[in-house]
């Protein structure tokens, strides 16, 4: 299942879901800085399927700085990286072995 909100043809928020019903990700494209190229906007997460948080990123119009983020089932951070507003990397870690 998929939810989503749209003004005047923009899309603003976006869900999607597991077959079971839980989240599986979770978008807010209010904010987003549409000049970061090659990488996600707005900000987001992803979930497994357990419900633990995966993937989240944020790039937004108002933050300086944007990052994504991956992390292991077992809530780790296994990676991430900083983006300045035009999308250049200026910064990462990989923090956890898979």
């Amino acid at each position: 299942m998929v939810e989503s909100e749209y003004d005047q043809g923009r899309l603003l928020t976006y869900k999607e879901y597991y077959s079971d019903g839980k989240l599986r990700l979770e978008a807010n494209y209010e904010d987003a800085n549409e000049d970061v190229k090659g990488q996600e906007v707005g900000q987001g997460k992803i979930y497994f399927s357990n419900g633990a948080l995966k993937y989240e990123w944020r790039f937004t119009s108002s933050d300086a700085v944007g990052f994504k983020r991956a992390y292991t089932e077992d809530g780790q951070i296994r990676f991430e990286a900083y983006y300045d507003k035009e999308g250049n990397i200026i910064g990462s870690n990989n923090v956890a072995t898979p």
